[in-house]
């Protein structure tokens, strides 16, 4: 039978690019394949409705909701219990691979950022897009040599990380997350979607600067090398890269969406800044000390930050103290270093968690 349907110039496009690179033969088996996935998940209730977003985001009980659903629809298949309504099966390109990711080359970390004293930007507020955008690289990589070109995977990234947080951002409203808690946050998801989806490339994923160097959070992390090649801008991942993007992650492959990291993350995570992140490190341990010593307030963290930034000899005025210091304090909290608590009905202030506590305790020792 045949049917005439109409598809976006740039579905269209993609669905081409995706043809001549061989994963389908003809486009009638892109769209047999498509029918055949879709229809399969709709038979076997994976395509959450309203209903069943509900039960996912109330407060602690997601693992309970997939564990459940796993058990009276999956009953033949005990092997996909686990995986089966996690978002990365909802998002293949995410999925934690089987196999592994040993196959996957990597390349050597650059050193263009090694000697720099400052901490991270301030506007680079959430680590899980960069979970994500290594988690996308690695799949990448595992069909490919031991780079691709920027531009190739950027377009393909961006339009995931919209859908994978437009879902996290109605689990996030449905759940009254407060400011600082949402999963959603960072991810493309505004209404314009063209200049969202260029901040989140330019933040989260990176790109060359007027000078020829990298930038973008994964870059400034030393998790991706991004290097011109003729007329091409390439990225590859590098070793900490692709081992952070190897971790389990509880919101992708655990259908959590009550945690952003695992502990075995944030602990890799830090261990790596540590190691190679000098200016970040430094900037971790001023706050968790002042934190410890009382200085807990919003306004006053501020304020030791601007003075912070004239010790390592940056000129911050308020606006981008505030701005370092927002930034610097929401990778805490989603680390599980820091947590928020209110003061009074408007006031809030900040403390260490058990983790923070034992974080300063290390660093404070040199260990």
């Amino acid at each position: 039978m045949k049917v005439i349907v109409e598809i976006p110039s740039i579905m269209l496009e993609k669905i081409r690019k995706l043809i001549i690179e061989g994963r389908f033969s003809s486009f009638t088996e892109f769209v047999e394949v498509a029918l055949k996935n879709q229809t399969a998940w709709e038979e076997e209730g994976s395509v959450l409705t309203s209903n069943q977003l509900d039960q996912i985001i109330k407060e602690g009980e997601a693992p309970t909701f997939f564990e459940s659903r796993s058990r009276t629809s999956l009953s033949k298949n005990s092997l996909e219990v686990e995986e089966k309504f996690t978002l990365g099966y909802r998002f293949p390109e995410l999925r934690l691979c089987p196999e592994g990711y040993s196959d996957v080359n990597f390349v050597p970390m650059p050193s263009d950022f090694i000697n720099e004293r400052s901490p991270l930007w301030g506007q680079y507020n959430r680590i899980l897009p960069v979970k994500v955008s290594l988690r996308f690289l690695a799949n990448l990589l595992k069909r490919r040599n031991d780079h691709v070109e920027l531009e190739y995977l950027e377009e393909r990234l961006a339009d995931v990380a919209r859908d994978f947080g437009l879902l996290l951002m109605e689990m996030d409203k449905r759940s009254s997350k407060g400011h600082g808690e949402k999963m959603s946050t960072a991810f493309p998801v505004q209404d314009n979607q063209y200049k969202s989806k260029e901040r989140f490339k330019n933040q989260f994923i990176g790109y060359l600067d007027g000078r020829g160097r990298p930038d973008g959070l994964a870059a400034r992390l030393r998790f991706v090398s991004i290097f011109p090649q003729e007329n091409r801008t390439l990225i590859s991942i590098t070793e900490p890269g692709l081992r952070f993007a190897s971790l389990k992650n509880p919101v992708i492959d655990e259908g959590n969406v009550q945690k952003p990291f695992s502990d075995e993350e944030s602990r890799f995570y830090l261990e790596h800044v540590s190691q190679n992140i000098q200016g970040e490190k430094a900037a971790i341990l001023f706050l968790l000390k002042n934190i410890k010593e009382g200085i807990r307030r919003p306004k006053d963290l501020t304020y030791q930050i601007r003075m912070y930034g004239e010790q390592i000899g940056e000129k911050w005025n308020d606006e981008v103290a505030y701005t370092m210091r927002a930034g610097l304090v929401s990778r805490l909290q989603e680390l599980g270093i820091v947590k928020r608590e209110k003061i009074g009905s408007r006031e809030i202030a900040y403390q260490l968690t058990q983790l923070g506590n034992k974080l300063l305790e290390e660093w404070e020792g040199g260990i």
